[in-house]
């Protein structure tokens, strides 16, 4: 009796050991940071500790339409880049990119970083367009009105139109432009 008792005893301090160990290495590996060479990815979604998203890095495939508080309208973009997100999980701003050669030789390529009014689209950008022969290169100033983006975004895109008609929209500001001798289409 004295002898099982006393084999229960060492199971149990060997089952305790390697349970406190186990949980231990748990811990441990858990803090540790990963490191890589190269990561090949489609989109990275930085995001806070509650899962509010900060930041989205995206290929042209993956790329989100317009976020606002976290809840994703369809907006199709078509294009690669980076938007900014602000404490309350709505676009702030971003940089998105593109280009191209087509079939018939012609060039198109275009940059655009740009800062967005709270609760409203872009406040002040930052462009170049290259379409063929024609291209553009601007910096420009808007002031967006004070209606909320989502009032036009919650509505079907048929009543888009409607809506612009009876609604300020933004108004430009000063825009500088430095043109190549070709002439952009966008100007």
């Amino acid at each position: 009796m004295q002898r099982e008792l006393r084999m229960w005893r060492i199971y149990g301090a060997v089952s305790t050991l390697a349970f406190v160990v186990v949980a231990v290495s748990g811990f441990t590996i858990a803090r540790q940071k990963a490191s890589f060479g190269t990561i090949d990815v489609q989109r990275i979604n930085v995001v806070e500790p509650d899962g509010t998203v900060r930041m989205v890095i995206s290929d042209k495939a993956r790329f989100p339409g317009a976020i606002i508080r976290g809840k994703e309208y369809p907006f199709n973009r078509h294009t690669a880049g980076m938007l900014f997100f602000n404490d309350e999980g709505t676009e702030n701003g971003g940089l998105i990119f593109g280009g191209q050669k087509n079939n018939d030789g012609t060039v198109s390529s275009y940059g655009h970083l740009s800062f967005d009014r709270y609760d409203q689209d872009q406040e002040l950008n930052l462009e170049y367009l290259q379409d063929g022969s024609g291209q553009s290169t601007k910096l420009a100033f808007l002031d967006q009105p004070h209606w909320p983006i989502t009032n036009a975004l919650e509505l079907p895109r048929s009543e888009w139109r409607h809506f612009a008609a009876t609604h300020p929209t933004a108004r430009h500001g000063s825009r500088c432009h430095a043109r190549p001798t070709a002439r952009s289409p966008w100007a």
